[in-house]
């Protein structure tokens, strides 16, 4: 009854659990509960997940493996497949733009239910996005690991900060002996997006830039300022988070990667145990990297990562990304993000409307767009629209008309 009450008329919490012989869905509401029981157990499951991307087979579960567009091989055939065996029936139960409260059970934790089709025709193309009708056409979707964290997320008193914290583009040394050790476990593919080696990413810079442009009262931390010292030191003070770095699975352990300094106790790394220490308050925590939603899975707790730790450090709420993700189009994606954000839609409303842009502009592969998911509190934030008008250009234009009357003047006196 607790759940129920904290509901909102709209919100649909749906919570799945996968036993050996059938699959429960638990469809809650503020008004009621409804139970549906599937006779697909684990095995049936994980074949029909399987089939939706090769990513999700377990001979490609290593930390080791880069994922590409071409190893995505996202289809959509099979997504449809999965939407009719597992979820059809409880959400076609559900009006159209009424968000969607995921609960997974641990199978499902890397499944962006957004990619998921909900419309097959005779003769369609399992390999042609383009024309696809995907869930994230429907609903706003947040995720969470169990309906009471949902609550208490929902129940936090909300944040009094106004700043907001940007960090991108950390100055990296390969030649470092930590760093090449601790990067043994990448991919040597050069070209590969956010988590190959440790380049510097390329549109880092611009989707600070981008945001900072969209947002008023930011700090931003880029290049040599990165620093893990100073993102410390400015995190508790931050209403808003944005990490636009490198991330990776170290011994299962995610990291996420800062210029490096000479302090032995900030050595550039970002652990979980670090994380916890925090004390936030911070209502949105953005991790735009690499894997950054990963990390061993518990089966009381679900994944233990940046996730977790972050919710445990006092974040409201944390978009985190599923895969390897592509440094160009991400820059596009979280420009749109904060677009919508910055405009007054709750944070469900603006991810939703980002990836909907980018379907739409850009690719409907949901490689580029399905990777980022909301977990926690979906709700508005309290940001601050940075001026429209650039005080350079009013410099400009004053200097202009300082010297239209000069000349004016001039002229009259002759």
């Amino acid at each position: 009854e607790e759940i129920k009450s904290n509901l909102k008329d709209d919100d649909n919490l749906i919570s799945v659990f996968i036993a050996e012989d059938k699959t429960s869905l638990f469809h809650l509401t503020s008004r009621e509960l409804k139970v549906y029981t599937l006779d697909i157990g684990k095995k049936d499951v994980k074949k029909l997940l399987e089939a939706i991307a090769p990513i999700y087979k377990s001979d490609l579960a290593s930390d080791e493996i880069y994922i590409n567009q071409d190893l995505f091989s996202f289809n959509a055939e099979a997504a449809w497949n999965f939407y009719q065996n597992i979820f059809k029936n409880v959400l076609e139960t559900i009006p159209v733009k009424e968000t969607i409260i995921f609960s997974f059970a641990d199978e499902l934790l890397l499944l962006p239910a957004e990619l998921l089709v909900t419309e097959w025709k005779e003769g369609d193309s399992p390999f042609y996005y383009q024309d696809k009708k995907f869930l994230v056409e429907k609903y706003p979707v947040v995720y969470t690991p169990s309906a009471s964290i949902y609550i208490t997320q929902l129940q936090k008193e909300a944040s009094h900060n106004k700043v907001n914290l940007l960090v991108g583009n950390p100055k990296i040394n390969n030649d470092e002996f930590t760093i090449s050790y601790r990067s043994g476990l990448l991919s040597a593919d050069d070209y590969s997006s956010r988590n190959a080696q440790l380049f510097p990413l390329a549109y880092s810079d611009e989707e600070i830039e981008n945001i900072d442009n969209i947002i008023s009262g930011n700090v931003v931390l880029v290049s040599d300022d990165a620093t893990e010292e100073n993102f410390k030191a400015n995190a508790s003070a931050s209403n808003l988070i944005h990490l636009s770095t490198h991330s990776f699975l170290f011994k299962n352990q995610p990291l996420i990667i800062l210029s490096h300094n000479t302090g032995e106790a900030d050595d550039g790394y970002l652990e979980v145990s670090e994380i916890i220490q925090l004390h936030l308050n911070s209502d949105l925590v953005v991790l735009s990297s690499c894997r950054s939603g990963l990390g061993r899975i518990d089966e009381a707790e679900g994944i233990i990562g940046m996730q977790k730790a972050f919710f445990e450090a006092g974040a409201n709420s944390v978009v985190v990304s599923l895969w390897d993700v592509n440094d160009k189009y991400t820059s596009f994606f979280m420009k749109d993000f904060y677009d919508h954000l910055s405009q007054g839609l709750n944070k469900s409303g603006a991810l939703r409307k980002a990836k909907l842009d980018f379907i739409k502009k850009y690719s409907a592969n949901p490689y580029y767009w399905s990777a980022f998911v909301l977990s926690g509190n979906p709700s508005k934030m309290n940001l601050q629209t940075a001026s429209l008008i650039n005080p350079l250009y009013i410099l400009i234009v004053l200097f202009a008309l300082s010297y239209l009357f000069f000349i004016f003047r001039k002229s009259k006196r002759r």
